[in-house]
């Protein structure tokens, strides 16, 4: 599957472990707060755990999107939305 993260987390320090948790389970940035790649079912519990420690939820927002690679290529990006020169193998061969 693969796995969308974006995120607003006001707090640096936690802004910083939220950033830290995507690059450990193999999410690859896209945005300066958007997350993006191929992980496993569990990778992607853990990764959710994670974020549920590094975000104020009163004033904090975290989404986890999910697709599969067919719905991936359906969308559209428009203008600089994603910058194909950050993303890797993979992700890359799935999105272009």
């Amino acid at each position: 599957m693969v796995c969308g993260i974006l995120f607003e987390i006001a707090q640096p320090q936690l802004r910083q472990q939220a950033l830290t948790a995507c690059h450990q389970v193999g999410l690859h940035r896209v945005q300066t707060h958007f997350f993006l790649g191929q992980i496993s079912p569990n990778k992607q519990d853990e990764l959710r755990l994670r974020l549920e420690q590094c975000h104020d939820p009163a004033t904090d927002k975290v989404y986890i999107f999910t697709m599969d690679a067919a719905h991936l290529k359906q969308s559209t990006f428009m203008g600089q939305a994603i910058d194909p020169n950050l993303l890797t193998g993979q992700l890359k061969t799935l999105m272009f």
